[in-house]
């Protein structure tokens, strides 16, 4: 299994959904690759991966809030 991640501080809630797409679908489209076993995002992007992935079997584990630069208040 593999997992996609993307942690940029920039990420946009249509790069999130992208790659959840990529997870959902890489798989048929590559069928010599494991499957993808999860997405990882920074935390603020959590929800939208969850709602992308439900139904799938693809996880979206949450990161650390404060992961990778510390962007918390």
């Amino acid at each position: 299994m593999i997992d996609l991640t993307t942690l940029e501080g920039a990420d946009s809630p249509g790069k999130v959904r992208q790659l959840c797409g990529k997870a959902k679908h890489l798989h048929g489209m590559l069928p010599d690759i494991p499957h993808v076993a999860a997405v990882c995002v920074l935390s603020d992007a959590g929800a939208g991966a969850k709602e992308e992935l439900e139904g799938t079997g693809v996880k979206s584990p949450p990161s650390p809030p404060a992961f990778p630069a510390g962007n918390t208040p």
